[in-house]
């Protein structure tokens, strides 16, 4: 048997990901019995493969497109940052629980303030409601990190990103 597992949730066209092998090199590196997996995941497929989290051996997974927003129906528990976003990306087990947290705003944010430093105090972010969106378009695309903004923003209080 392996060690203890981690894997991404995804559609069917997560092969090219790179947290496998991000991932795995950080584990070996620290001497950890841990292996990512890719679980490419069709939709009807998901609650079997989300319950799959509630074996010991499975530490947690990470949650891509398009089920983010589905698993937030299937966790015991969502986080205040996914409550608010409205999805999930990041599966915890703990015991006979298991929760749903979102790091996409964080990470977000954290990567425009240190990839533009300047844009600090002038850049403002301002979003679409979805409902004005063609889901068939490629605004769909952009949709989950320009709600994760958005909702990083309304999270400290302000209508624009970054914070002052």
């Amino acid at each position: 048997m392996l060690g203890m597992r981690v894997g991404l949730i995804g559609g069917a066209v997560i092969a090219h990901s790179r947290s496998p092998r991000m991932h795995n090199a950080a584990f070996a590196a620290l001497g950890m019995d841990i292996v990512y997996e890719l679980w490419p995941t069709e939709p009807e497929g998901l609650v079997e493969k989300v319950n799959l989290l509630r074996q010991e051996e499975v530490v947690g997974s990470n949650v891509t497109v398009p089920h983010k927003e589905a698993v937030l129906q299937l966790v015991d528990q969502v986080s205040e940052t996914a409550r608010r976003i409205g999805s999930v990306n990041t599966l915890i087990p703990r015991g006979d629980i298991l929760i749903g947290d979102n790091t996409d705003a964080y990470g977000y944010g954290a990567s425009i303030r240190e990839s533009y430093p300047e844009l600090r105090r002038s850049a403002r972010l301002y979003w679409v409601p979805v409902e004005l969106l063609d889901p068939s378009s490629w605004h769909s695309r952009i949709w989950a990190p320009a709600k994760s903004l958005s909702s990083t923003a309304h999270m400290r209080g302000r209508k624009h990103w970054p914070p002052s």
